[in-house]
C-alpha cells in the first residue's frame, strides 16, 4: 500500500497561521524568554515575571482573536495549550527554583543538611508545578472544555501566584 505524505512547505504552512495563532505563540515564546532570563539573571526576577505577566495578556488576546476572526484549522487548542504549558507551568517553576534554591546556604546557624532539606523542597515544588499544571492542559486539551462547570486551579492562576510569592519572599525584595 502506498502511503504517501503530503507536504506544504514554509509557504504553505504560513497560510494556516491565523490571527489568533500569533498571539498564541507570541504567548509561548515570552515563557521561553522567561525561562532564558530566569536562567541567566540570578536571584533577579523582574524581566522574566514581566514576560510571563506579558504571556497573560497574548493569552487573552488570542482567545478573542479566535472568536472574533475564527480559526483556520483544530490544532489551535493544542498550541494554546502547548504556549500555556511553557510560560504558566515550567517559566513559573524556573522562577521558583531560582529563587529559593540556596536560600538558606548564607543563613547563620542553619545547618548544610537543613539547607540541603530546603533545596530538596524547592526542587519538588517546581516539579510538581510543572507536573500538575502540565496535567491540567492535557485534560483541558483532550475534552476537558466540555465540563460545565470549572474544576482545578487555572494555570495562568498558578503562574500570578508564584510570581507574587516569589517577588513578596525573594532575597532580593
Amino acid at each position: 500500500m502506498d502511503q504517501r505524505v503530503e507536504t506544504m512547505g514554509a509557504v504553505g504552512n504560513l497560510r494556516l497561521v491565523g490571527v489568533a495563532d500569533v498571539f498564541t505563540v507570541s504567548n509561548g515564546l515570552c515563557g521561553l524568554l522567561a525561562i532564558y532570563f530566569f536562567a541567566t539573571q540570578g536571584t533577579d526576577i523582574t524581566i522574566g515575571s514581566a514576560l510571563i505577566l506579558l504571556g497573560f495578556v497574548f493569552d487573552g488576546v488570542d482567545g478573542w482573536a479566535a472568536r472574533r476572526f475564527g480559526t483556520k484549522h483544530d490544532f489551535g487548542r493544542v498550541l494554546d495549550s502547548v504556549s500555556d504549558a511553557i510560560t504558566f507551568c515550567t517559566a513559573p517553576a524556573v522562577m521558583v527554583y531560582v529563587t529559593f534554591t540556596g536560600a538558606m546556604d548564607d543563613l547563620e546557624g542553619v545547618s548544610a543538611v537543613t539547607a540541603t532539606a530546603f533545596d530538596g523542597f524547592v526542587m519538588g515544588t517546581s516539579l510538581s508545578m510543572v507536573a500538575l499544571g502540565w496535567t491540567r492542559l492535557w485534560r483541558f486539551t483532550t475534552g476537558g472544555y466540555l465540563m460545565p462547570h470549572f474544576c482545578g486551579l487555572a494555570t495562568p492562576a498558578m503562574a500570578f501566584l508564584a510570581i507574587m510569592v516569589s517577588h513578596i519572599l525573594s532575597p532580593q525584595f
